[in-house]
This record gives C-alpha cells, structure tokens and sequence, in this order.
C-alpha cells in the first residue's frame, strides 16, 4: 500500500464514521452521482459501495478532464451542471441526484418531486434540510452534544440559524469563505475548551460534518444528504414536501444573489460611491419595510435601537440591513470581478408572494441605490 493509499484509507473510514443511521434500509432507492470531470469519483465510490447505496454515476462526466468536455458547467450552482444527471435520473427513475465540484469540496443536490419532476435545491435549502435532520436525529438518539455549535457565514440564510437555536445550538456567523470556519474549529482545539462543533455551511453550495477536515467536504455532504434523503423515503415523503413542512415550522424564506456589474475605471469609482454612500448614509426602509438593525463590517459597527457596537470580525467591505420583518439585504462588492453582489432573503409567514417580495426588495434597492440593474 503506498502513502497516498493509506491517507484514502483513513479519509474513507472517516466520512464513513459520520454515518447518523447507517442501517437503514435502501432497497429501492436510486442515486444519480456525478463528480464533473473531478477528484471525488474514486472515493465517493467507494464510500457509496461500502455504505450500500445503489449508485449510478453520470459516466461522461467521471473522467479526470480539466476541460469539462462533458458538462455545460461544472458548478453545482449553475442549472447546466444539472443536466446530464437528470437525463440518467430519468432513464433509471432514481430517487436523488448528488453532484460534487472538480476539487471536491461543493455539492449539488436535485430530487424527484412530489409532481414527478427533478428539482434542484440552493445551497441555502439543501443544507437547512439536512441540518434539520441531523439535529433532530441527534437529539433522539442522545448525540447532540449540550454546548454544540453551528458555523455559518453573514450572506447565509437566516433559516439554518433559527432551525440550529431552536435545539439549543450556539450559532457564530462569519465572514465569506469557509477558512475562517476553519480557522474557529482549530482555535477552540488549540484551546482545549469551548462548544463542540456540530455543523458548519455557507450558501455556495458548501458545508461540513465532522470537523477531521477544515474545510468544506464535498465527500462527507453527499453521504449525509443520501441518508436525509433515504430517511424521508422510506416515510414516503418527497424532499419538497419535507422541505416545505421545515419552512411551515420555521418561516418561509427565499433567498437570492442578484449582481450588477460596474465595469471599467468609471464603474469602480460608481460602487466605491455606493457603498461609501451605505457606510454614510444607511438606509432606513427598503420597499416600506423599516431596517431594524444595520450591520457594517467596513467600520466594524452594529446599529440597533439607536446603539452602536462592535462587531468582532475583520474589517470587510460588506452592509447587512435586517428588517423589522426579519428580512435581510446584504450588499457586498466581489473582490476578484468588477460587480457588485446583493443577497436578499424574504421572510413570511406565508408561503404566497414570497418571491414577489424578494424581488421587490431588489428593484427597490437598486432605485435607492441609484443603480441601472
């Protein structure tokens, strides 16, 4: 056995360990895997094999190509990285379809619906139903630990946050990028003390169970969305009705990253103004909904009830607005393309003209903001 085959040894026990109901019975239940042209074929294999998941890989896209000749798009956040996997799905009526990214660490998830057609899942969805059922299975087998602990990021949806509080998790957001998730796991050990990690995901499509690897794990997601999934098929509930009970419970949200591109000297100076102007001069309602809360990461400050406070994370050029209905804007310029991001969620207790919303939250903020969208 060479070095490199001990370390898929160990890395393939590992992820198998995260197992929550490694029993359960999977007669009947398909799966659709694709690795785009990727490093996860070998291994996830593999760990579909030994946990004993029927799996049919998306053969055209399972060799190691740095082309990607054989996707539309190799990003699971991107509708065309879907298709060839759906076209397997339909023509052996599996039940799932899992995608991991070329380097491994992103996962993709599309289902068969309760109408018969394969939907796909955002990162935020995807990974809210899953930790709502690793909570839920960890607090009825005796696992979830008392001072447990959710990572996320402050562009995540709010709805993980509110589904890890009501088990009685601390929740730490942070700034994008899933290292500094890491980072907090490594300082607590390097400590010797503090909560116990339970779950860690942003909302681009990445997430992380058991913390023997400091970042995302696109290996360890894929294993634990099949089991989610199987869970809710042996009680003969598709994935959007189990998604839609979660929202009943929590609230519905909707959350969306919309981009406006500002291009050449005379576009930077434009989202510099912006975002100087938000730092400034914060907005105080969008679209008739008051703000409630302001979070500025650029001076490092959180305004609410007319009190100003740290906030403990480095200085990023990022505006968080949170309304009074529980909503949040968050505008942030990209730091590697000339555009500007702006994620939205919407938040009500109803279902109906939710989307509505969200999109009137955004055309709303682009006229405040002065911007062509």
């Amino acid at each position: 056995m060479t070095f490199d085959e001990a370390i898929d040894d160990d890395y393939v026990k590992a992820v198998e360990a995260i197992q929550i109901n490694p029993n359960l019975k999977k007669q009947g239940f398909k799966i659709v895997y694709s690795p785009q042209h990727g490093t996860s074929y070998e291994n996830a294999m593999r760990v579909f094999k030994d946990c004993g998941y029927q799996v049919i890989p998306v053969m055209s896209q399972c060799t190691h190509d740095p082309d990607f000749s054989g996707t539309l798009s190799p990003n699971p956040e991107n509708p065309d990285a879907y298709i060839e996997s759906i076209k397997t799905a339909k023509a052996n009526k599996a039940n799932l379809i899992v995608m991991t990214d070329p380097d491994g660490d992103r996962v993709g998830v599309a289902y068969l619906s309760s109408k018969g057609t394969y939907e796909l899942f955002t990162g935020n969805e995807s990974a809210a139903l899953l930790l709502d059922y690793i909570l839920s299975e960890r607090k009825a087998q005796g696992t979830l630990p008392a001072n447990g602990v959710m990572y996320d990021t402050i562009v995540t949806s709010s709805l993980g946050r509110e589904i890890a509080e009501s088990y009685g998790l601390k929740v730490e957001s942070f700034l994008t990028g899933f290292k500094f998730i890491g980072d907090r796991i490594a300082h607590y050990e390097a400590l010797g003390k503090g909560p116990t990690f339970v779950f860690g995901y942003e909302e681009s499509y990445g997430c992380l169970i058991a913390p023997f690897v400091r970042d995302k794990d696109g290996i360890q997601a894929i294993l634990l969305y099949c089991e989610m999934a199987l869970w809710h098929f042996l009680r003969k509930e598709p994935l959007d009705v189990a998604y839609d009970r979660l929202m009943q419970k929590y609230g519905y949200h909707d959350a969306v990253c919309n981009s406006v591109y500002f291009e050449g000297p005379e576009g930077a100076a434009n989202m510099a103004k912006i975002m100087e102007n938000l730092h400034d001069h914060p907005l105080r309602q969008i679209a008739g909904v008051p703000v409630d809360e302001v979070y500025d990461y650029g001076k490092q400050l959180h305004y609410k009830d007319g009190e100003t406070t740290p906030i403990d994370l480095p200085k990023s050029e990022v505006v968080k607005f949170v309304l009074d209905d529980k909503s949040t804007i968050t505008v942030r310029p990209s730091g590697t393309e000339p555009k500007c991001k702006f994620y939205i969620e919407s938040v009500s207790s109803e279902k109906a003209g939710l989307k509505e919303k969200t999109e009137n939250f955004y055309r709303s903020l682009l006229h405040d903001l002065k911007i062509k969208g």
